[in-house]
């Protein structure tokens, strides 16, 4: 399903094409990130079920898409513990950086406990920093998000849209205000707090569609 033949096809060929190959086959589809529902059918995929013993496994953000996929098992992605996202953000980093400098892995933890457990910023602003070999560097990037976490690199682009939609896929008001207003006193200080408590809000979850094996 590649090459010239596949790019002249419109897109109910390829969906066509597709089906009739998994059709004969048990698979497992993995959808990462997904901010609407994936109608399976239209893209060509069988739906899942016991005859097949297929799976689709999808991330998201949001409860409505969870519900409007059908989903048999659902599990929410809590924030993680200090320490895992201490060795999560270490990772990122990498050792070649973190034994550039004695202080670095000093700095790497203070840095990894202001992302509040966040996989999201821990695995933003720790690839950021994994090229970050002088110790001036870490200190301004603590300065940074210590005064004003908005400016850090990749903050605009990759993080903030996403915060965006799980705060405009809250549907309680009460929650939306707080959440403002928590935003409005934390925005120099503490907006990593606030991004955390606004995704703890809105669901981040891991969905199976097709038969639970339990």
């Amino acid at each position: 399903m590649v090459g010239a033949d596949w790019n002249k096809k419109d897109k109910n060929q390829k969906a066509c094409d597709i089906h009739n190959v998994l059709k004969r086959k048990t698979f497992v589809l993995l959808l990462d990130d997904i901010w609407e529902k994936v109608n399976l059918s239209e893209i060509g995929i069988p739906f899942p079920n016991t005859e097949n013993g297929c799976k689709v496994i999808f991330t998201t953000r949001s409860q409505e898409v969870c519900r409007r996929m059908g989903v048999n098992v659902e599990m929410e992605v809590q924030c993680l513990a200090p320490n895992d996202a201490v060795d999560l953000f270490l990772k990122k980093v990498g050792e070649v950086t973190l034994q550039s400098h004695p202080d670095i892995p000093y700095l790497a933890n203070m840095i990894a406990r202001k992302c509040y457990g966040l996989p999201l910023a821990l695995n933003v602003i720790g690839e950021t920093m994994s090229c970050k070999r002088t110790i001036q560097e870490w200190q301004h990037a603590v300065n940074v998000l210590t005064s004003y976490a908005a400016e850090f690199s990749g903050m605009e682009d990759e993080i903030l849209p996403i915060l965006k939609y799980s705060y405009d896929n809250l549907k309680d008001e009460k929650v939306k205000f707080t959440t403002r207003k928590m935003a409005t006193f934390s925005i120099r200080k503490k907006l990593l707090y606030a991004i955390v408590s606004v995704t703890e809000t809105a669901i981040s979850a891991r969905a199976i569609i097709g038969p639970s094996y339990r």
